[in-house]
């Protein structure tokens, strides 16, 4: 609703920049106001009202304390549409954030020479999804290395060690669109894009190969799901607490159904 209404009247787009957040511990450290004390006789005149009135003893009226030094919570990142096609992003960074977009500013001086900071930041997602999509096989690299005969992979053509080929996990993840392809009873996939691992349908501790016809992506929990259908929930506790152990697995029964997509 919100990008509908700054696509038919655009907003001003707030001025790109870093600030500073206001210390809270200098707002705590603040005079403390006194307490007026209350009284029930005639109304006194305005002045004093602002004046500290001696008690009958001739102490002051007790005053109100500083607010204790409560740490700040975190703000929530907000991505604000301002028009059809652009956005305003908030987002509250640390010191050591701060220093590296200063670095990376710096860097990409020639690049970019105004050091906007909008340009600075999309060149650091693009790189960051280059990398990262490179690694999972969302995204093939500038020069694919062309395996013997038949580059395309196929139930032929597995990979010897366990692990899974480059190109393969290329394959899966365009054929999935980069969701998970878990699909559940009622017939409605799953789709989700957090935590996206391969899974192997035929599991590969039991003989299933690492070819694209077996292989789908998943999230880590329809990942996990399938393990504990396949292994049991007992067998699957097991592993997990041999794996937070340091160990590998138990008698040779460790599950090759749970597969990062980074996993090389």
């Amino acid at each position: 609703m919100d990008h509908l209404v700054a696509s038919l009247q655009a907003r001003t787009a707030p001025r790109a920049g870093v600030r500073k957040l206001p210390d809270r511990a200098s707002a705590a450290s603040a005079p403390a106001l006194p307490l007026a004390a209350v009284d029930a006789g005639p109304a006194e005149p305005q002045e004093a009202i602002h004046a500290p009135r001696a008690a009958a003893g001739g102490s002051l009226p007790p005053t109100v304390s500083a607010l204790p030094d409560v740490p700040r919570q975190k703000a929530r990142a907000e991505t604000r549409a301002v028009s059809e096609s652009d956005w305003s992003l908030r987002v509250t960074i640390d010191a050591s954030c701060k220093e590296d977009l200063e670095t990376l500013t710096a860097l990409l001086s020639h690049k970019i020479p105004d050091g906007d900071l909008a340009a600075v930041l999309r060149e650091a997602i693009r790189c960051a999804i280059d990398k990262h999509g490179k690694r999972k096989g969302a995204i093939a690299p500038e020069r694919q290395r062309k395996a013997d005969g038949d580059p395309r992979p196929s139930a032929e053509r597995a990979a010897p060690t366990g692990t899974i080929p480059a190109i393969v996990r290329r394959e899966v993840w365009k054929r999935d669109g980069g969701r998970c392809a878990w699909v559940a009873p009622d017939g409605r996939r799953c789709d989700s894009r957090w935590q996206l691992e391969l899974d192997h349908i035929h599991p590969q501790a039991l003989g299933g190969p690492s070819t694209v016809e077996n292989l789908r992506v998943a999230c880590k929990s329809h990942n996990l799901l399938h393990a504990e259908q396949t292994y049991g929930r007992e067998h699957m506790d097991r592993f997990r607490r041999e794996s937070v152990s340091g160990r590998t697995g138990y008698g040779g029964a460790v599950p090759g159904a749970i597969q990062p997509l980074w996993a090389t």
